[in-house]
Formats: structure tokens, C-alpha cells, sequence
């Protein structure tokens, strides 16, 4: 017997539950709150709207420098495990010392991005005049 794949949402569409039933599991769980035979699915990837299974939109970014464009309005920029609220669709990156730093950018129902930013040491190539 061929398992029954499901999945269940809360009231944001977040897939909160999901996995696969024993066809006789199934006839006994039928419940409204499931979406039964969605293949594929991961809270991830994929979100719960009017009933249905669908693809959660990836962000299409575009990074200038320490500038970043394209961002759903609002989001959230976490850096270093420090999340910060940005509204606008933009935000300017500002890392006071070099070194890597862990962004990511998420906002509900798109994908969450990850980046990791590497600040690099100045150039102190100066002459010594004396």
C-alpha cells in the first residue's frame, strides 16, 4: 500500500506538520485542517494558501557594495544572530570592523536568503615620510 503524503499549516500558512500516512491512518485522519498528497513539500520551500500547497517565492536581490536592493518590504536583516527591521526594500550594510559576517533576509512567505559577507582589512599601504 502507497503512503499518503501530508501536510498541515497554522493560520499564517507555515507548514507546521508534515510527513506521509498509511493509506488506513489516513481514512481515520481526514481532517479539513491537512492538505493531503502534496509531494515534495518542506516548511522551507513551500507554504499552505487557500487550502493549497504552493511554492514559497524566492527573494530577487541585488546587491551593490554594502548595499542591498530588491528586499520584500518589510523584512528582516539578521546579522550575526541580530535581527533588525527594515522597511523601504533596501538597506545599507554597515560592519565596523572587517571580518565575515552572517546575514539573513527573511520575511513571510518568501525563502529566507543566507550570505555571508567578508569585510576585509584597509589597504594601509601609506609611505612612511620620515
Amino acid at each position: 500500500m502507497i503512503p499518503v503524503p501530508y501536510c498541515k499549516a497554522d493560520d499564517t500558512g507555515r507548514i507546521i506538520e508534515y510527513g506521509s500516512l498509511s493509506p488506513y491512518t489516513f481514512l481515520y485522519r481526514i481532517d479539513p485542517a491537512y492538505v493531503y498528497d502534496p509531494v515534495g513539500v518542506t516548511p522551507d520551500t513551500h507554504y499552505v494558501s487557500d487550502g493549497m500547497v504552493r511554492e514559497r517565492p524566492r527573494m530577487v536581490l541585488q546587491r551593490h557594495g554594502q548595499q542591498l536592493s530588491g528586499l520584500p518590504d518589510p523584512c528582516t536583516v539578521t546579522i550575526n544572530n541580530q535581527p533588525y527591521a527594515v522597511t523601504g526594500g533596501q538597506v545599507e550594510l554597515d560592519f565596523p570592523q572587517p571580518g565575515q559576517y552572517q546575514v539573513v533576509l527573511s520575511a513571510w512567505p518568501w525563502q529566507e536568503v543566507a550570505l555571508e559577507i567578508t569585510i576585509s582589512e584597509p589597504d594601509n599601504n601609506e609611505t612612511d615620510p620620515s
